[in-house]
């Protein structure tokens, strides 16, 4: 059975294709990464990779989750993601690695030198959002079967057309991290929907999803394309 990781975990695994077997981590390599580290994984990231670290939509399509032999110690921080462009790295600091939650750091990174330019940040406070971040991140990327965008946000429709809005404490992709903002989503079964800032971004594991958002938002999509997404990953790597 797969494994939910948050409250939004169902509902963001429900924009791509179903979980089947291969679609998680072989549990062998984590403890071969856990007895190279030295240090036991936080649970929520060794079931979550255990269930869907080889989905390349949900783990590496923009933003990325390395894969366990790619994890490694920097100073006090398991490195353990990158941003899509490489510019800053995730972290989760060893002092906390045992929490039920821990938090995620981030920093600005020199891969000349492999070392960080600035101090380490706090990013998102808890692991689980984390997870969420980079999975809405990959789904609002276009790893999804059906992905739009519109220049047209009006959300009160969206709240009369039945959709449930979420917030994740982060800021949305793209934009340097800060615990404090609040990445706001809408949520129907099957569809997602972000108002963002001045462009409306709708992903949805079926065309006609979308043609009902277009009726209840009372817009025309200005793009929409279907992706093909590999069923497996090999071995997301740190680096640019």
């Amino acid at each position: 059975m797969p494994y939910y990781w948050s409250a939004n975990a169902e509902h963001i695994v429900s924009l791509c294709r179903p979980w089947r077997t291969g679609d998680g981590c072989d549990p062998a390599a984590l403890a071969l990464a856990e007895e190279r580290l030295g240090i036991a994984l936080p649970a929520i990231l060794a079931q979550f990779l255990t269930s869907w670290g080889n989905r390349f939509d949900l783990v590496s399509y923009r933003e990325v989750l390395f894969s366990p032999e790619h994890f490694r110690i920097s100073g006090d921080m398991l490195l353990c993601g990158q941003e899509n462009q490489g510019c800053y790295v995730w972290g989760i600091p060893i002092a906390q690695i045992t929490d039920a939650d821990p938090p995620v750091h981030f920093v600005w990174w020199n891969w000349h030198s492999d070392q960080p330019i600035f101090p380490w940040k706090l990013g998102i406070r808890h692991l689980s959002i984390f997870l969420d971040y980079i999975t809405y991140g990959n789904m609002f990327s276009g790893a999804t079967k059906s992905a739009s965008m519109s220049r047209i946000t009006d959300v009160a429709r969206l709240s009369a057309g039945g959709y449930r809005h979420i917030v994740l404490a982060c800021t949305p992709p793209g934009l340097e991290p800060d615990p404090t903002w609040e990445w706001v989503i809408y949520q129907k079964d099957g569809i997602a929907i972000d108002p963002g800032f001045g462009s409306t971004y709708a992903v949805a594991s079926s065309h006609e999803l979308l043609l009902e958002a277009e009726r209840v938002l009372g817009v025309v999509w200005e793009k929409r394309w279907q992706c093909a997404m590999p069923d497996i990953v090999t071995s997301p790597q740190y680096g640019r």
